[in-house]
């Protein structure tokens, strides 16, 4: 039997069509390995040499099928490195822009095949380009509806900003890209309420886009400031530091994304609600952010462990009902202003009862995130981040939560770790060993929470429970005393209410004393080999502050 190869060359334009079909299905269905280096570089010039002759072996019904097989075989760098050829991009966007009305199908074809180049091979992201594809991309995300039309073109536009480039300045300065950006999220918003096919994909590529023009173009604007030299990066400032008011409006569509998008199951955190955080926390805080319902008074919704189905059910409160109204014409989004703060709020309790409503760092934690294909690291840390900017940026946002997480009239009779609610969760997560981002995250919130006070953080939680997030803060101020709302003193230590029973430590004898103090070193040796700071048990040995541990 001859090669599939074989078997395509060999035809004609004057071969049965039936035979032109199966030569193209048996190419597409052959894995790429099979195949000789060489073999896959003359496939993929023939496939391309055809789709731009008519008059060869392919008629016009036939070019999708093609494309689709080129495509296949188009994922293997052997074949990209034909398919990015000058020549031959130019016959794919060619294909791409030129048929888009009289074939969609080869016009999207062609972009897949596009896109995956992109993607395999860098430097081809400079021959688009030089094409003027950015901009053939951008005319398609504004004149297009159809999701998959967006989803191909704003993968290619996300590919052609990852790195700084003059045609990032281009596109926001230019090409009106923001503006085109805020109306293709608010219509993806719609059409995913709707189940609009696509939708999903669409609007997740299309927020990666956004973020590159978040985290790029403002470190652009400041280097040509800095130095005059544009697409040189010297990285000034954080994350959400540097802004440009060209990239304003961009807010209040991902802040409808934020707090519209429906709730995801099992995982509470999935895309494109990850996307929305990541463009969010890009964007300095401001009065913008808020609706003008807010108040620190406001009362937060409860989130029980172990009934997680509550905590989506409030999620979905004050949001319009879709299943009982949806129609062929998906609904525009609800310009009822919403509750940010509120909203991130839920989505951190409901996260954390979901993934730790217990030990972050038993095994099952790591079982039921493996389960569920998330890094939880990757996944909460965001949007953790996002409520401790919002804390920073408005001193009402600061004020509820800490009305909510550490209220005046907690309970304080036992210690606050064991508690099942949501600062019991942030305090065991704390002292997690296998979760470090989100470790460190939630002592910030926590923090900033506080006013960005130790003595405040060590008196509400107890300096027990922070003390290594201080300590990895270089603050090493000890605790101070503090009294709860009946006056009643509290343990600066455990942060819990004092009692008349004896401290269990002044029952102890020598001995016992130092296996405790062995136990402990032994810990915190253990964290500092973990690269999770440095052991002061040690650093005070060295420095005469204590005695060897024999």
């Amino acid at each position: 039997m001859s090669s599939p190869i074989a078997t395509y060359v060999a035809l004609t334009h004057s071969s049965p069509r039936d035979d032109v079909k199966a030569a193209l299905q048996r190419l597409i269905i052959t894995p790429v390995d099979k195949l000789s280096v060489k073999d896959r570089e003359e496939l993929a010039q023939a496939i391309l040499d055809d789709v731009k002759d008519t008059k060869g072996r392919l008629s016009q019904k036939e070019i999708p099928t093609a494309l689709l097989a080129l495509k296949v075989i188009g994922r293997n760098i052997t074949c990209s490195r034909v398919i990015v050829k000058r020549q031959n991009f130019e016959i794919l966007w060619g294909l791409a822009t030129a048929t888009r009305e009289q074939d969609a199908e080869a016009a999207l074809e062609a972009m897949r095949c596009i896109a995956n180049a992109l993607l395999l091979i860098d430097t081809s992201r400079d021959t688009l380009l030089e094409l003027r594809g950015g901009e053939g991309c951008v005319e398609m995300l504004e004149r297009s509806t159809n999701p998959q039309t967006i989803f191909l073109a704003s993968r290619i536009l996300f590919l052609l900003t990852v790195e700084q480039r003059p045609f990032i300045r281009k596109l926001v300065e230019e090409l009106r890209v923001v503006d085109i950006v805020a109306q293709k999220c608010d219509t993806l918003l719609s059409s995913l309420l709707a189940g609009q096919p696509m939708a999903k994909e669409a609007m997740v590529d299309l927020l990666k886009f956004t973020f590159n023009l978040l985290l790029q173009y403002p470190r652009l604007v400041d280097d040509n400031k800095g130095k005059g030299k544009e697409g040189e990066s010297s990285f000034k400032g954080m994350m959400g530091e540097l802004w440009s008011d060209r990239l304003e409006n961009l807010l209040p569509p991902l802040l409808r994304l934020f707090n519209e998008l429906p709730p995801t199951s099992p995982c509470p955190l999935a895309a494109p609600l990850t996307h929305v955080i990541h463009s969010l926390i890009t964007i300095p805080v401001s009065s913008r952010w808020f609706s003008p319902y807010s108040s620190p008074t406001s009362t937060p919704r409860s989130f029980p462990g172990d009934k997680l189905h509550r905590a989506v059910s409030a999620l979905t409160t004050g949001r319009r009902s879709h299943s009982s109204s949806r129609s062929s014409s998906p609904a525009p989004p609800s310009s009822v202003p919403r509750d940010t703060v509120q909203r991130a709020w839920d989505l951190f309790e409901v996260t954390t009862a979901h993934y730790v409503p217990d030990d972050p760092d038993d095994a099952s934690v790591r079982e039921l995130c493996k389960t569920e294909g998330i890094a939880l690291d990757d996944t909460l840390s965001p949007l953790v981040v996002l409520l401790t900017r919002l804390a920073t940026g408005d001193s009402t946002a600061r004020i509820r939560m800490k009305d909510w997480i550490l209220p005046a009239d907690i309970d304080r009779t036992s210690p606050l770790e064991h508690r099942k609610d949501l600062l019991g969760r942030c305090l065991r997560l704390m002292s997690s060993v296998y979760f470090a981002r989100v470790k460190s995250t939630v002592g910030e919130l926590l923090f900033t929470i506080c006013d960005s006070d130790p003595a405040l953080l060590a008196g509400q939680v107890g300096y027990g429970n922070c003390a290594g997030f201080l300590f990895n803060k270089g603050i090493m101020a000890p605790p101070a005393g503090v009294s709860d709302a009946e006056g009643n003193i509290i343990n600066p230590i455990t942060g819990i209410r004092n009692t008349d029973k004896p401290n269990p430590v002044d029952e102890m004898t020598e001995e016992e004393k130092e296996r405790e103090a062995e136990k402990l070193f032994v810990l915190f040796d253990r964290l500092e080999r973990q690269g999770m700071g440095v052991n002061p048990i040690r650093k005070a040995m060295q420095e005469g502050k204590l005695e060897e541990i024999s």
